[in-house]
């Protein structure tokens, strides 16, 4: 029971998230604005989050593990009413996203963090485990928040940001139910946080997590407009895949309980499936060929995270999962307006090579690892 409401809130919030993940690019497109701006606007989003990581996650560590996550739901209920009414300004688009940037900050490792903390083994097959059971509600909460959006996308488009806002509210009244407990950091200074959160970047395994997560990059940009210039059906069919494959990957995970050499195999079939999914005009195979991104992927980033959170103690666990997302919003912001140039330019195949080489890196760096030891 103790994962009960952190697990709840999880579920919400994906939820709230999943209302416009599916049409969201199309959304601003068909609106109008261009390729370049979507992908300014990622850049504005990553900065935003890049900038306030740490100190949110120093708020949980060292002073309550509560109100971080209560900021940051409030924010991004403020960003999302933002996007559903002043949808043809370019300026406030862009605040929203600074203000969705900073609520995803706040919330991001805080709630991971939170839900770890209760893990009283600290190893990397319980680390692992606990992760895939995040990724597992998460994808359950997308699957019913990207339905719901879809369909409501179809009637009135702004449906997609008042929904979230609705699944956020109900995480809000989640959250007032969870008990702000006295957090394990609030004995170190802020010297020696520092210290322990820093240490980390000389670790192979942060630098392999936060390359992971910017691998996506290209294809996350990418699918909505790649199923869309078939048929919108087409774009709820691939969030569908989206969301099962990440339930599905959950699952593979703990049935295979799939080892750190699984890794540099996983990025191989990365890059061949991406290529193969941009170069495909078939929308069954590509719907098979992003399935199988994702659930590689998602099995791939349970790995790596389980790894990482096994050299992590509670005292600095939000703050280490900030310092993993600061570094990895820092690379996504440079690389969303490449991306998006390169797609507007180019075409998606040359977009798409961004991903390829972050994932060739990721697949050098983890030749050889294994589990370690927590220190």
């Amino acid at each position: 029971m103790r994962f009960f409401l952190p697990l709840l809130f999880v579920l919400l919030t994906s939820a709230g998230v999943g209302s416009f993940s599916v049409t969201d690019t199309i959304y601003f497109r068909d609106l109008g604005h261009s390729l370049a701006f979507i992908g300014l606007m990622v850049g504005v989003f990553n900065i935003c989050v890049a900038v306030s990581e740490l100190p949110f996650a120093i708020l949980f560590d060292r002073y309550s593990s509560k109100l971080s996550i209560l900021i940051g739901v409030c924010l991004r209920i403020a960003a999302f009413a933002l996007f559903a009414v002043f949808f043809m300004d370019q300026d406030m688009l862009l605040l929203g996203q600074a203000l969705a940037g900073v609520a995803t900050a706040a919330t991001s490792g805080t709630v991971v963090a939170l839900v770890m903390n209760e893990v009283r083994e600290r190893s990397y097959e319980t680390m692992s485990l606990q992760g895939s059971r995040i990724s597992l509600v998460s994808g359950v909460g997308s699957l019913i928040g990207g339905t719901l959006g879809s369909v409501g996308y179809a009637y009135y488009p702004q449906t997609i940001w008042l929904l979230a806002i609705g699944f956020f509210c109900l995480a809000l009244a989640a959250l007032a139910r969870f008990r702000d407990t006295p957090v394990a950091g609030s004995s170190l200074s802020l010297q020696d946080m520092a210290r322990c959160v820093l240490s980390l970047i000389k670790q192979r395994c942060t630098v392999l997590l936060v390359l992971n997560n910017a691998c996506a990059l290209a294809p996350i940009l990418l699918w909505q407009l790649k199923f869309n210039s078939i048929s919108p059906g087409a774009v709820l069919a691939g969030f569908a895949v989206v969301s099962l494959s990440k339930i599905a990957g959950s699952v593979l995970f703990r049935v295979f309980k799939a080892d750190i050499a699984f890794v540099k195999y996983a990025c191989v079939m990365n890059v061949m499936v991406i290529a193969a999914f941009i170069a495909s005009t078939n929308v069954y195979l590509m719907l098979v060929l992003f399935a199988v991104h994702v659930l590689v992927h998602i099995v791939q980033s349970i790995c790596l995270e389980g790894l990482f959170q096994s050299q992590v103690g509670n005292a600095v666990r939000a703050s280490s999962l900030s310092l993993v997302s600061l570094l990895d919003s820092l690379i996504v912001a440079l690389l969303a307006p490449v991306v998006g140039l390169l797609a507007a330019r180019y075409g998606f195949m040359e977009a798409a090579a961004v991903s390829g080489v972050l994932y060739a890196v990721v697949a050098g760096l983890s030749a050889g690892m294994k589990e370690e030891t927590p220190a």
